[in-house]
């Protein structure tokens, strides 16, 4: 049975503000990036702890999931079968704070 995916606020405007930052120089590039996190994301469903806890190895119950530049940081939660999507981050930006 697939997990139900749930996006946050904050990481729902990510995305947006991504790639609206991207299409300002190259619209059809912001278009591939959008498609292609929400791909990834959606690989979530089906294959909930795909991604390795963060930072990696650690107790930390937040896992990351790379999507060429970006990290997809979620929570998976096996007695809801949901895994909520807390961020999207750009790798060069470290890791998110608060998560």
């Amino acid at each position: 049975m697939d997990f139900k995916v749930i996006w946050s606020d904050s990481a729902i405007a990510d995305p947006e503000e991504i790639c609206g930052y991207i299409s300002r120089r190259n619209p059809a590039a912001a278009g591939r990036v959008g498609e292609d996190i929400l791909e990834r994301v959606d690989l979530l469903a089906a294959f909930p702890y795909l991604g390795p806890r963060c930072p990696t190895g650690s107790e930390s119950y937040v896992r990351g999931l790379v999507c060429g530049n970006y990290r997809v940081f979620y929570q998976v939660n096996s007695q809801t079968k949901q895994v909520a999507i807390l961020r999207v981050w750009h790798g060069r930006r470290g890791e998110p704070p608060q998560l």
